[in-house]
């Protein structure tokens, strides 16, 4: 099982999404000890916005983690 590359992916925008989607089933756990099985995995919808928009996707993405962590570091900063 692999996923395959192409000019039409961007590969952050897959990474992004597969976390998500791994964090959803986490969650959908609750109490139980997450485990995901091969047909998790093979059965993930993947959407396919053009190349653009999954760039457009990641940017966004990427700038918000980066306010995150600079948000987190402030608060810790204060907190001290």
């Amino acid at each position: 099982m692999a996923i395959r590359m192409s000019d039409l992916l961007n590969h952050v925008y897959i990474k992004v999404y597969i976390e998500t989607y791994v964090s959803a089933l986490k969650a959908a756990a609750k109490s139980m000890i997450p485990g995901i099985s091969r047909d998790d995995v093979q059965n993930i919808l993947l959407p396919l916005p053009s190349k653009a928009e999954q760039n457009r996707i990641v940017e966004c993405t990427v700038n918000l983690l980066e306010s995150t962590k600079n948000l987190t570091i402030e608060v810790r900063h204060n907190h001290e």
